[in-house]
């Protein structure tokens, strides 16, 4: 895969030591592109620091071109997500 396109929206700050999580979920599988969606959050409190998208081009780097998402990845991933 290849990155295509990131958002982030910073919503508060976090600092050395802080109990953060994080998350990825894959919220969309397109014919060549994968979207996921990223949190990262106060562990304690669950206030949202950050949070993103991520979109990835499946992409076939000796013909340097766009490919179809194969059909396992599709499978594997819409089990894992529920989607």
């Amino acid at each position: 895969v290849i990155v295509a396109d990131i958002h982030i929206t910073y919503q508060a700050p976090t600092h050395y030591g802080d109990n953060i999580k994080t998350g990825a979920k894959v919220t969309r599988i397109g014919n060549k592109s994968l979207t996921v969606a990223q949190c990262v959050m106060d562990a304690d409190t669950g206030k949202v620091m950050a949070s993103g998208e991520v979109i990835l081009v499946t992409f076939d780097y000796k013909s340097m071109k766009t490919i179809p998402v194969p059909e396992d990845w599709k499978k594997k991933i819409a089990e894992f997500e529920g989607i």
